[in-house]
């Protein structure tokens, strides 16, 4: 199984380029303190000054790349967190007003031999225990400054690693945690390993869906680690395909966000929105989402409300359609809304989640398995292999190359398990012999939604705020700050007689409708008609 990426601190500095050697001691001071002889706790950081590089002239320019990328590598630190929790030895992290840490563990790459093709990896071990009593007072970067500016009588055991740049760039290569852990334990007496690497993953993995401190308004909100929040409920490693806005309404934020999620249970998730300010007595929206499926599909749905949110099933004679709906009212106006499309089996597995208010599970992280027991990685609870109990890989592939859907050794666009094409499909999708595209073999190339994306269109109780009420509608700068300006055109037996122009003012003295110095800044964000002026057409 792949690991978690996760850095926990990394100083960065200029390096040096040299084509001499470099002198570094190993130090071992842990016999000066029994409390030494024992590791229960550590943060890690990972620094890159002062490292040197031994090159030949010629190959400046390559060395340069190979260095950034072997030292990528050295301060990836995610399967050497791995092996300390193995043996629950407590990871701490520096924060702001961080609690004191007893232990820092610095890795630095000290000398990149491009020549040989060797690296010196220079491992510390500090005892910062008295150092770091006054971070509760201090911000982060005052912390990690700290820790830059630590001398020899803080260290308790240095080595320097001298290896080979290949063992260091295999993919997911454990060779320099496992290095370092094997020195460390040598002369420190580290806990015995409690866990194997599988449920220390998990357990890193369900730390990840934690959504504790997503916003309280309803929606699919991500996070910097790229969980997907909805509501409370946090699916790991999910990616916004697509996002856009359809200023279907002036003085409210409309527009669908797409995500896609390495999650067999819930695949993907299509977001609609429409969102105003609560106090703005000019936003007030026509009607909720639920209404307009409702209205959509004739009343043939069925709608269970959980706590605010409304899981609603719709059938027709051909599809089945879900959704999560939830519309926020204020003195009687809807002021904003969410809609959340997935599929089937998606929308059972957040309703039953919901529901029993269960605790976050292995489901909604990359480890979990769907109820046709596939995980992310292709590898089936059920039958404890890469195959189902009908002998179909998790692509619906048997190992004899017979496709589960169409019974034949072709998919239904004519691929084989391979990828060979019975159509000469090429890679863009087009089939010379069909004559039209169709869809390609890869998965991962495939950026549209499993499911048929429905658009319900939002719109202002007061017409005067819709987008579809003008013919043109655009920001004009006049002496006394910025207008948007609504055209409509009025005809008279066809013809084109007057324009009717609504003038929009900003509702906020200290916010203009269009602010220069932030243009990635939402353009209007609280509006109020100012007038309406008429002219004539000649």
């Amino acid at each position: 199984m792949k690991s978690l990426s996760i850095v926990l601190g990394i100083v960065i500095s200029l390096f040096i380029f040299t084509g001499c050697a470099v002198n570094m001691n190993n130090i071992n001071n842990v016999s000066k303190k029994e409390a030494y002889s024992k590791l229960n706790e550590i943060t890690m950081i990972g620094y890159k000054k002062g490292t040197q590089i031994k090159y030949r002239r010629s190959t400046l320019a390559q060395c340069k790349v190979d260095y950034k990328l072997v030292t990528d590598k050295v301060l990836r630190f995610a399967f050497l967190q791995e092996k300390f929790m193995m043996r629950d030895i407590d990871i701490k992290f520096i924060t702001n007003n961080s609690e004191p840490i007893s232990r820092v563990l610095i890795v630095r790459p000290a000398l990149y031999n491009c020549v040989d093709k060797l690296v010196d990896v220079e491992v510390t071990l500090y005892d910062i225990e008295e150092v770091s009593q006054k971070w509760k007072n201090q911000e982060k970067k005052d912390s990690i400054k700290d820790l830059t500016e630590l001398n020899d009588s803080n260290i308790i055991y240095r080595k320097v690693f001298t290896l080979k740049q290949a063992d260091i760039m295999k993919k997911d290569s454990e060779f320099l945690a496992e290095t370092i852990i094997k020195a460390l334990s040598k002369v420190i007496d580290l806990p015995k390993v409690t866990k194997d690497l599988e449920t220390v993953q998990k357990e890193q993995a369900l730390k990840y869906t934690n959504c504790d401190n997503a916003p309280s308004e309803f929606g699919l909100w991500q996070k910097n680690n790229g969980t997907l929040c909805i509501g409370n409920i946090g699916l790991q490693k999910a990616k916004r395909k697509t996002s856009k806005s359809n200023s279907s309404i002036l003085n409210v934020n409309t527009g669908q966000q797409y995500f896609k999620i390495n999650n067999t249970t819930c695949k993907d998730m299509v977001l609609t929105y429409a969102k105003g300010k609560k106090e703005d007595k000019e936003v007030s929206l026509k009607s909720s989402y639920k209404n307009q499926i409702l209205k959509y599909y004739d009343n043939k749905c069925k709608v269970e409300k959980i706590d605010e949110l409304n899981f609603i099933s719709c059938k027709t004679d051909k599809t089945k359609d879900y959704y999560l709906e939830n519309s926020k009212t204020y003195e009687n106006r809807i002021y904003d809304k969410s809609l959340v499309q997935m599929d089937e089996m998606c929308f059972d597995k957040l309703k039953e989640t919901y529901a029993l208010k269960k605790d976050t599970q292995v489901w909604q992280t990359i480890y979990g398995s769907n109820s046709l027991g596939w995980d992310t990685f292709g590898f089936n609870s059920f039958t404890k292999t890469k195959y189902d109990m009908n002998g179909y890989d998790i692509n619906g592939w048997s190992k004899e190359g017979i496709n589960k859907l169409t019974n034949t050794r072709y998919d239904k666009n004519g691929f084989t398990k391979d990828g060979d094409n019975k159509y000469g499909v090429d890679k863009d999708g087009w089939s010379p012999i069909l004559k039209k595209f169709v869809s390609v073999k890869s998965v991962k190339g495939n950026n549209n939604p499993s499911f048929k994306v429905k658009d319900f269109i939002s719109t202002s109780k007061n017409e005067i705020y819709n987008r579809s009420n003008y013919d043109n509608v655009y920001l004009r700068k006049e002496t006394n700050g910025m207008r948007l300006i609504g055209e409509k055109v009025i005809k008279n037996n066809g013809k084109k007689v007057k324009v009717k122009k609504y003038i929009f003012d900003s509702n906020e003295k200290d916010y203009p409708i269009f602010n220069l110095k932030n243009p990635k800044g939402p353009i209007y964000k609280s509006i109020k008609l100012e007038k309406i002026v008429e002219e004539k057409i000649n």
